[in-house]
């Protein structure tokens, strides 16, 4: 068995009589909708289970892929996981909304203290700047370089 995951793109809401003839379709063992995506369960091929979807309603605009093992990533409660990472019919998983009720946290869990895009360039340090004159400080290049010219005019007095 194979899970995969199906999305609706086009902004309306999934409607109970899509998600009954879920429960009444021969070739879906499993599924859980979590609103706006549907996991699914089944034997057969992504391309069967897209042509069923267009036939049930040609209109929609839809994406539907197979969940590949360990290429997923995200924050799901663990009941999800099992569900990706073990899929099996509904009858070898009948307590899986009690799993999934259970196991969602009462808060949800503090975002990180500061997203990085990985891709993005570190921003230029601001130089520090004096406080009378709000103007920046010199580098130590240049402060040396003052200095030696400093030392050298004396020098030649």
């Amino acid at each position: 068995m194979k899970a995969f995951v199906l999305a609706f793109n086009d902004g309306l809401d999934v409607e109970q009589d899509f998600l009954d003839q879920l429960e009444l379709a021969s070739f879906i063992q499993n599924w859980i909708f979590l609103n706006p995506i549907i996991f699914l369960v089944s034997d057969e091929s992504v391309h069967f289970l897209a042509e069923a979807i267009r036939k049930y309603d040609p209109s929609r605009w839809f994406f539907i892929t197979e969940i590949a093992m360990g290429a997923n990533n995200g924050l799901q409660p663990p009941a999800v996981w099992n569900f990706i990472n073990s899929p099996q019919a509904k009858n070898a998983t009948p307590n899986w909304i009690s799993q999934l009720v259970s196991s969602i946290p009462k808060t949800p869990p503090e975002p990180p203290a500061r997203a990085v895009n990985p891709l993005s360039r570190p921003a230029k340090p601001t130089p520090p700047t004096l406080p009378s004159t709000n103007r920046p400080l010199p580098s130590l290049r240049k402060i040396s370089e003052a200095l030696e010219a400093l030392k050298d005019n004396k020098d030649k007095k």
